[in-house]
This record gives C-alpha cells, structure tokens and sequence, in this order.
C-alpha cells in the first residue's frame, strides 16, 4: 500500500472517531438540566408522579360527574330471549283442523327506552359529583404547593451544602500554604514540631469535613430530582446562586402579609367537605319523595304460532313512593344532620387555627431573619479574628493553637450562618405558603 492511500485511511479514521466522540458529546449534554429556582418548579410540576395522579384524579372526577349526568338521560336496552319446546307441542282443533298453539323454535326480541322523569336522589347526586370534582381541584391545588415547598426546600438545601464546599475549600486551600509555611518555619528553626503536627491535624479535619459534606450534597441532589421527577441518571445543574435568592427576600413585604382564611387551600378543603355534607343530609331527605320515570317498548318473535297475541308497542310510567322504612330513612337523615354539624365544627377549628398558625408563622419569619443578619455579620467578624490571627501567627506572636481555634470559630460562624439561612428561607417558605404565594 502506498503512503498516499495510508495518509488516506488514516484521515478517514480520525474523521470517523471525531463523529463519535461528537455523539458522545450531544448525548451527554442532552442529559444535562441546567435549571433556574422557577424552572425547576416548572419541571416538577409536569414530571413530579404525586402530581400526575393529582391530574388524573380530576380526570376521573370529569368522568364521575358525566356518569351521574348519564344517569338521567335516556337509556336504550336491547334483548334477546330464545326457547325450544323439546316435547309434543299443544294443538287447538278448530273447524277439524289441528293449529299447533306454539312453535318449536322462537326468539323474543325487544327494544327499551327509558326516561328518568323526576328523581331527588338524582339531582343531589349531581350536585354531588361536581363538588367531588372542586375537591379533586382544590387537592391537586394542595399537590402542586406541597411539590413547589419540597422542590425549592431541596434546591435552596444543596446551595447551601454548596457553599459550605466553597468555604471549606477556602480554608483547606490557606491551611495548605500555612502548612507549608509552617514546614518551610519548622525546617529553619522558627518554630516546634509541634506547631507543624497541629496544622496537619487541622488540616485532616477539614479534608474530613470536605468529605462528609460533599456525600451531603450528592445525597441532596438525589433528593431533589426525586421531587423533581427527574431520572436520577441525569446531571442536574442549579443556575441560580445562594445570593441571588437571598437577594430575591422582601423581608418588609412579607412581615406586612395579610391573611385571608378564606383563600387557604386548608381552608378550601374543608369548606368542600362541608357541602358534601350538606348534600349528603339533602339527599337522605330526597329517600322520602317518590320517583318518576317513563319508558317504551317494542317487542316481537322470529317464529310465531298461528294465534299469538304479542303486543309490540308499549308505553308506559313508572312510579315509586316510599311507604313505611320502620324509622330507617329518619334514622339516617338524623345521622346525616349530625355528621353536617361535625363538619361545621371542623371548619370553625380549623378557622382559629389557621389565623394563629399565620400569625406564628410571621414572628418565625421574622425572628429566623433576625437570626440570619445577626449571624451574617458574625461570618464578617470571624474572617476578620482569623485574618488577624494568622498575621499574629507569622509574626510568631501567636500559636498554631490560636490559628486552629480561630479557623474554627470561623468555620463554626459559617456553620451557624447556613443553618440561619435555611431557617430563613424555610420560614419565607411557609408564610407564602400559607397565603398560596408559592
């Protein structure tokens, strides 16, 4: 083979790796998700199972309530009945002639049509359904903000454990140069070996630390595409930082929240369940009225005897009155009218409680904001004891104890500070979450 065809092949395989390893790359990146606070939202609230099925109960509430109206509306019932006479068949002599009085084969067809006239079981039944249906609303309603809670908890929480990675390398990366300082000190007589074992133990434990909270973040992220409804052999990206969010806080405007109880999902609920109630008593009392329905018929045979007399066409109503039940249908509108009085007494205590919950929440809010700007400026002066303290420590005025406890402090200040920070968000999140602000 020549060198011009060898050239050739070559160019023609590195062309063929480069298509792959192009795939690879768009395959890759299709499985990246780089999303916003919002769209991870979004994404949950399309993906998230508990909210599929959420939809699928208003579906299937849809469908209970065309069932209830089909009720009443015309019905339309065909059938078919056939016999066969095995034995001798009956003769009638007339005028000396032998008429057989019934076929050995016959078929009996028949078409009905019927009509719900009037009926109050009926119409408080339909009633009924379409509340069913404002309850299935109002849970699908209570789905999406639980899913909206748990998302947002869970992208606020791997940006937290985020940056406590951002601080830890920061300090792992100003203990290695102290350490290596310290090793450069120690060599040239500056300093005791024991100042250089206790960096390196300082140093261990960040690296440590590093550790364990790097398994929390991958734990997070697990948690938060279960949430999401997303695959967990996807990569998932957060666009938004910590900042930007805290960035986002109307602390004045969500001190200042007014509560209405009326427009609280709890609430709502509960106010369903109360006219469920109320029809179920309306429809216990309806068990006294009578029923009223039409109908029509048409029949005839395949196979007739000589004298039949089918009448083919018939049309006819059909009453029911209820008569005696024994005490059984007062019995049960008592039971209903109890039931409805449990339900108004519910919504009452739920009432009360949702107004003091509201109102707890707002101090938990703004004392988790107190907490927080108090801590914020603890992690500014913290820096600055540290900062100083390893100056000191260089100039040999302090130990590497000092260092170690002050980096400590530090880190501890930085600890407090992200555990104010969820504080503060998860209290944003259940005062807005109580108004439906979600």
């Amino acid at each position: 083979m020549n060198t011009q065809k060898i050239i050739w092949l070559l160019g023609l395989i590195g062309i063929f790796n480069s298509s792959i390893l192009f795939a690879q790359e768009i395959k890759e990146e299709a499985n990246v998700n780089i999303f916003s606070l919002d769209e991870a939202v979004e994404y949950a609230l399309q993906n998230n199972y508990t909210v599929q099925n959420a939809d699928l109960d208003i579906i299937s509430a849809n469908k209970e309530v065309w069932k209830t109206i089909a009720t009443g509306l015309p019905q339309v019932n065909g059938a078919f009945d056939y016999q066969y006479i095995p034995g001798k068949i009956p003769t009638f002599n007339f005028d000396g002639n032998e008429i057989p009085l019934q076929v050995k084969n016959s078929g009996t067809y028949s078409l009905t049509v019927s009509q719900l006239i009037f009926s109050g079981e009926y119409i408080v039944g339909l009633q009924a359904s379409k509340t069913y249906l404002q309850i299935s609303k109002a849970a699908k309603e209570k789905t999406d903000l639980d899913i909206k809670e748990s998302v947002m908890n869970g992208y606020y929480s791997v940006l937290i454990l985020e940056k406590s990675l951002d601080i830890l390398d920061s300090s792992i990366l100003s203990f290695k140069k102290t350490l290596s300082d310290t090793r450069a000190m120690f060599e040239s007589g500056f300093v005791e070996d024991t100042d250089l074992e206790q960096m390196e133990v300082s140093l261990n434990e960040l690296l440590n630390s590093k550790k364990s909270i790097s398994r929390q973040v991958e734990i997070s992220y697990l948690l938060l595409k279960l949430s999401m409804g997303m695959p967990s052999d996807q990569e998932l990206v957060l666009k938004e930082t910590l900042e930007e969010i805290l960035a986002n806080i109307d602390s004045e405007m969500l001190m200042s929240t007014e509560f209405i109880t009326e427009e609280n999902i709890e609430y709502k609920i509960l106010e369903n369940q109360e006219k469920i109630a109320q029809l179920s008593l309306r429809r216990e009392k309806t068990k006294f009225l009578p029923s009223l329905s039409g109908f029509y018929q048409y029949s005839d045979k395949t196979n007739k005897a000589v004298f039949d007399f089918t009448i083919n066409n018939i049309v006819g109503l059909n009453i029911t009155v209820p008569v005696l039940s024994s005490g059984q249908r007062i019995a049960s509108v008592q039971q209903a009218r109890v039931e409805l009085e449990k339900s108004k007494n519910d919504k009452a205590a739920v009432k009360e409680s949702l107004n003091m919950s509201f109102e707890q929440l707002k101090r938990n809010f703004i004392s988790a904001y107190e907490t927080y700007t108090t801590q914020k400026r603890n992690i500014e002066l913290t820096k600055k004891i540290y900062d100083k303290t390893l100056i000191k420590y260089y100039e040999g005025v302090s130990g590497s104890m000092d260092v170690s406890d002050a980096n400590r402090q530090y880190l501890d200040a930085n600890s407090t500070y992200n555990t104010a920070i969820s504080s503060l968000l998860a209290a944003r999140l259940a005062l807005e979450k109580a108004v439906n602000e979600l």
